[in-house]
């Protein structure tokens, strides 16, 4: 029944992790992209953190609006970014399931 527990535990955070991921594409930051041959660099932007996954496109998409379908997607990027989110968040709820071992002894 353990084993049990720690899969849904680990599907879950996974799919928290991958949510979280989702949700750092609204941080948008300004960046200077170079697009073909097309003269010197402009502006756009950037979403995700702690890696940036997802770029403007300025061929297909409104500028500084980001999205999924218009811009370009680097999914090594958002991969390492869900890795890093699933094991902050595997690593809080190992804390948290073992605090009692950590802060229990009083001097």
């Amino acid at each position: 029944m353990g084993t049990l527990k720690q899969t849904n535990l680990a599907i879950l955070l996974l799919i928290a992790s991958m949510v979280i991921t989702l949700l750092t594409s609204w941080y948008e930051r300004p960046v200077l992209q170079y697009y073909g041959n097309m003269g010197g660099p402009q502006w756009g932007s950037e979403g995700g953190l702690p890696m940036p996954y997802l770029r403007d496109d300025w061929a297909t998409s409104v500028n500084f609006q980001l999205g999924f379908f218009e811009d370009i997607f680097s999914p090594l990027p958002f991969l390492i970014d869900v890795t890093i989110y699933f094991v902050l968040l595997a690593s809080l709820t190992h804390f948290m399931q073992h605090r009692k071992h950590f802060g229990s002894r009083r001097l």
